[in-house]
């Protein structure tokens, strides 16, 4: 079955059977492994991905400060 891929434009056979579930999932469909992956990228910066792991690491260690102490503390305790 001939598609048009998501990413690059370009016409490409494909199985019938994985156009059909892609279309089932609303998934996009590419014409190669190299443009499913170009086509999941997110578009991020180093920067920005350090800046937003920064920000959820903070916030977790906000939110589970208990849990880590216990933690560090039985570790501490067996070494």
């Amino acid at each position: 079955m001939q598609i048009t891929c998501s990413y690059c434009g370009s016409i490409a056979d494909l199985p019938k059977g994985a156009v059909n579930r892609a279309k089932r999932v609303g998934a996009n469909i590419y014409c190669n492994r190299v443009c499913s992956g170009l086509g999941r990228r997110k578009g991020k910066t180093k920067a920005q991905k350090i800046e937003e792991k920064r920000l959820y690491d903070a916030q977790y260690r906000g939110k589970n400060r208990s849990m880590l102490k216990e933690k560090k503390h039985k570790w501490f305790k067996e070494t």
